[in-house]
Parts: C-alpha cells; sequence; structure tokens
C-alpha cells in the first residue's frame, strides 16, 4: 500500500519563489515597490470574488501582532503591517493550497471555518519547513470557493528573521503536501492505518510468536505503534471465488463485481490447469493474488456482497443498470431532500450601494407591517405588505448577480416542465406560466425574508444604528467634523447584515432549484404518457415543491 497515495490529492504551491530567489541574487524588486504590491496580493486575496468573508468584513483569518484578531482587524491596518515587514526586508512567502471539488464537498472544506481549522491545524509544519520557528510565525489566509479548485490562499513569514544571513530557503513540498493531507483526509487515513483486516485463518495458522511478529512489522509498517488488528472469517466470500471458478476452461474469463458498486471488479482468466490470473479494475480492487489472506481480508471485508458474472457483456449490463438505479435514487433524493447536496458557494458579486437600502426598507417593512400582527408568514400579509415584500425581493435580485440566476433558472424550468406537460400552446400559455412561477418564488423569498426578520431580531440593529448616529451628531457638534471611524462601524455593520440575508436568500433559492430540476428529470422520463396523463401529474405536483420546510417560503 503506498502511504502517501493521500497527499496527491492536495496541491501546495509556492506562488513567489522566483520572486524571494531573484532578491538573493541581488535582482529583486525595489522595497518600496515590492511592499505596494504585497499590500496588492494581501487585498486581492481578502476581498476578491468568491472569497468567503464569514461574518467579517473581509476574507483574511490568521495570526499577526501578538494578541491581535486578524478578523476583526481592519484590512487597510493588516496591508500595512504586511508592507511594513516588506520594508524592512522581511520574506513574505506567498502560497496556494488547493483540493479537487470531489475531494473539497467529501471532506467538509468548502466554508471559510473549516480552512481555519485546517491550517490552525498543520500551519507551524508548513512554517517549518520554510525554516520559520513557531515562535517566530505569522500568517494571514483566506478561503476562496473557485468552481472546480477550492482553495485557500496562505501568506507567511518569519516576524524575527535574521536579516544578516542571506540564504535562500528551500521548502520540501512533499513534506508539506503529507502534513495536509494527514488533517484533510483523516477520516479514511483512520480506516486504512488503524485497523488492519486480517483473515481468521492466516491467524489460526500462526504460532504465538508467529502472530507477536505479524502485529508488530505492522505496527512498524505503518509507524502506528497502538494499531488494532480485526480478525475477520472470509471463508464465504473465498468459497463463492473457489465455486465459480470450477468448470472454467483454458483461457476463459470470469469477473467477479461487488454488488452495489460493480465497477469494482477483478477478471479472472483461466491460463492452465489451476493456474488463473487476476486483474482489478476500479478503485478498489476485489482481490490482490492468490492465497495473499492478508490483503483479500483486507478488501473482501469491504465487498462481502460479491456477484459472478460470466462474461463481460453481463458485468457491463449490470454496471448500466446499477448506474442508473444510482441516478434514480440521487434525483429522488433530490427532490425531496435538497439540502443534503452541496449548495453552490455564493460570489462576491453584489451591489454593494444597495446593502443600505437593502436594510432600511426591511426597517421600513417592520412599520407598514403593523409590526408583523398578522405573523411571519408572506400569504397572511395584506396586500400593501406584500407588494413592499416583493419590491424588496426584486431589489435583493438587483443586488446579487447569483441570486438573480437562480431565479431565472426556476422560472425556465418551470417553463420548460410546462411544454413537457403539453401546458403551453400560444403566447398567452407561455405568459401564464412564467407569471406563476415568479409568483411562487416571489412568495417563497417573502417568507425567507419575514423568517429571517423573526430570527434576526432587527430591534437590536435598529437601536445600534441608531446610538452610532446619535454619537456623530453629538461629536459633530463639538467638533464641526463627522466622526469617520464611526461612521464605517456602521457600513461594516450594514454589510455583515445584508450579505447574511442574500446568503440566506440564495441558500433558499439554491435549494428549490435542485428540487425543481430534479423533478424536471423525473418527469422527462414519462414522455410516453399521454396528455391527459401528464396534466394529472404536473396539478398534483406543482404546488408541492417536494420539500417540508418547517416554515412556508
Amino acid at each position: 500500500m503506498d502511504k502517501d497515495r493521500f497527499s496527491d490529492g492536495v496541491m501546495f504551491k509556492w506562488l513567489n519563489q522566483k520572486e524571494i530567489y531573484a532578491k538573493y541574487d541581488n535582482k529583486g524588486r525595489a522595497r518600496r515597490l515590492q511592499a505596494y504590491l504585497d499590500e496588492l496580493h494581501e487585498d486581492y486575496i481578502a476581498t476578491r470574488p468568491g472569497t468567503d468573508l464569514g461574518e467579517d468584513s473581509h476574507g483574511l483569518f490568521g495570526y499577526i501582532r501578538e494578541d491581535s484578531n486578524v478578523e476583526k482587524m481592519e484590512l487597510k491596518d493588516i496591508k500595512k503591517y504586511v508592507a511594513n515587514k516588506t520594508l524592512d526586508g522581511v520574506d513574505i512567502y506567498k502560497t496556494v493550497i488547493s483540493l479537487s471539488e470531489k475531494d473539497a464537498i467529501q471532506y467538509g472544506y468548502t466554508t471559510k471555518s473549516a480552512w481555519k481549522d485546517l491550517l490552525l491545524e498543520r500551519v507551524q509544519e508548513i512554517g517549518k519547513e520554510f525554516g520559520i520557528k513557531t515562535e517566530d510565525l505569522e500568517w494571514t489566509a483566506s478561503y476562496h470557493s473557485k468552481k472546480n479548485n477550492p482553495h485557500s490562499h496562505l501568506l507567511l513569514w518569519n516576524k524575527n528573521q535574521n536579516l544578516q544571513i542571506q540564504k535562500k530557503p528551500f521548502v520540501f513540498y512533499k513534506r508539506v503536501r503529507k502534513a495536509l493531507a494527514k488533517s484533510i483526509f483523516k477520516i479514511r487515513l483512520q480506516t486504512l492505518y488503524d485497523i488492519k483486516n486480517v483473515s481468521k485463518k492466516r491467524i489460526a495458522s500462526m504460532t504465538n510468536e508467529e502472530l507477536e511478529k505479524y502485529k508488530n512489522d505492522l505496527k512498524e509498517f505503518y509507524k502506528n505503534p497502538d494499531m488494532k488488528l480485526r480478525i475477520i472469517d472470509i471463508d464465504r466470500e473465498e468459497q463463492t471465488i473457489i465455486d465459480s471458478l470450477k468448470g472454467l476452461k483454458t483461457n476463459e474469463y470470469i469477473y467477479i463485481s461487488d454488488i452495489e458498486d460493480p465497477t469494482n471488479f477483478t477478471e479472472i482468466k483461466k491460463v492452465a490447469e489451476d493456474k488463473f490470473e487476476f486483474k482489478n479494475y476500479g478503485e478498489q480492487a476485489i482481490l490482490y493474488r492468490e492465497d495473499s489472506y492478508v490483503d483479500t481480508a483486507l478488501f473482501l471485508a469491504n465487498f462481502s456482497d460479491l456477484k459472478v458474472h460470466r462474461s463481460k457483456e453481463s458485468l457491463e449490463k449490470y454496471i448500466s443498470l446499477k448506474k442508473q438505479e444510482d441516478i434514480d435514487v440521487k434525483n429522488n433524493l433530490k427532490e425531496i431532500m435538497p439540502d443534503i447536496f452541496g449548495i453552490p458557494i455564493i460570489s462576491n458579486k453584489f451591489r454593494e450601494k444597495n446593502f443600505s437600502i437593502i436594510l432600511n426598507k426591511i426597517v421600513e417593512l417592520k412599520n407598514i407591517s403593523s409590526n408583523f400582527e398578522r405573523g411571519f408568514k408572506y400569504q397572511y400579509q395584506k396586500p400593501e405588505t406584500k407588494m413592499y415584500i416583493n419590491n424588496l425581493s426584486k431589489l435583493i435580485l438587483n443586488t446579487s448577480e447569483d441570486c438573480k440566476n437562480e431565479f431565472n433558472e426556476y422560472i425556465q424550468t418551470s417553463i420548460n416542465i410546462a411544454r413537457l406537460l403539453s401546458q403551453i400552446e400560444n403566447k398567452k400559455d407561455y405568459e401564464k406560466v412564467r407569471r406563476l412561477a415568479e409568483k411562487e418564488m416571489f412568495n417563497k423569498m417573502g417568507n425567507q425574508i419575514l423568517q429571517i426578520i423573526k430570527d434576526v431580531k432587527i430591534d437590536d440593529y435598529i437601536q445600534k444604528k441608531q446610538e452610532w448616529i446619535e454619537k456623530n451628531i453629538e461629536y459633530q457638534k463639538i467638533q464641526g467634523v463627522i466622526k469617520i471611524n464611526e461612521d464605517n462601524q456602521i457600513k461594516i455593520m450594514e454589510s455583515r447584515n445584508a450579505r447574511q440575508i442574500i446568503n440566506d436568500i440564495f441558500k433558499m433559492l439554491s435549494e428549490e432549484n435542485t428540487s425543481h430540476n430534479a423533478y424536471y428529470n423525473r418527469i422527462k422520463k414519462t414522455t410516453n404518457l399521454s396528455k391527459q396523463a401528464k396534466k394529472e401529474i404536473y396539478l398534483k405536483n406543482r404546488m408541492k415543491g417536494g420539500i417540508d420546510w418547517g416554515v412556508e417560503r
């Protein structure tokens, strides 16, 4: 087993190696220019589209200036601090850590908080590869949710670097990737490294001394003194294989696959009397080699339900059947439980000038709705309140490009469903379907807005903003100028609140689309139904939504 194979899923790049090396070759940029470029780089990783800001005004986290919280610091202060380090001659190492989208989703590295936990656990090991002691390490990082390539930018430096030593740093990339992989793939590594499946037949044939030596050899091989052995009985699986080989003629093949995931299979060819060739396919092999009980046990324990195929055609047909079953199950789950699938991460494409307007309209909504005396459901609001909420929903759609795209996709899918069910025969039908879909979505957005207001308790925001406004007025009377710092605090608070509201709306829209598209795909399979049957399906399901939201959206 290749113990380092999981590190291949982690990409670690040192972005500015040439820049640092040029500096030590006396070919580097002037410090003032380099400091300016480092400030720009810090600003880029903190605010570029796709940056996960969390609940803060920028996306940075890390450790600089003892007892300082990078997440709560002003971005301009962070940039200035890094620039000053560059002006002093300190090496600022710019790196990026990336995963495949599949691994990021599977192991949960799709949020700022997850990457923060990962780097807090491993940044000291990374620093050591750059020759930085733990007590001298300072760093900043951010997470970018780029499609197909989620990644984290990491800047690190030695706050007490000895500038008299003119030496180019050397980094062992493999060791960095391995350290990161230990955290990222720790669940899978735990399964493979800590517990070794061993055949009961194998153990039974050993003396106590041989067994003890075998255990110690495994612990040494896996460098894990606490490794546990799990004894399993694989007689049934082995007998299945032995029985299948009976009657096989020379140069004939059989195929043994996992019954649930047949893309993992072993091709067995009889080459002579009592002699066979084994060839494995798929991510997890079924067998390794004849009479190798240790290897066989490891995999047969995971694939205890085996299926024998007498021909390649039979195997391929079964694989195709299982794939279609998987698709059907996945689509059904998407329709009724869209929240268990990865919701896309909202980008940073906002019209920020609308943030203050959105919050002011939410504050005003409280007055228009008579303090929500009819409850927090859209359908119970007065007509004038519904109109106000609809205009607020439109403002949110025009503020976030991602929300608008999700909204438009839902409308288009509704039109596609209606066409499939023969509900559109002319322009009038088309407009009717479009209006109905828009009405449904404004209803759902309205309920989401009202639920946000109910949960967040907008009174806290109103009170805090009023306090800051009054402070500014008082300060202006005394000093004759507006207190800029307090004004910025209001903007930061507005930005944080508006982004959270938009993110909640986006999540709801994405889940609705996931469910709606799954319903559309299911209906597409019923093209052989009569027109009347299609209408009955549509009428039965069109208002269902497929989801028990707990609150009406």
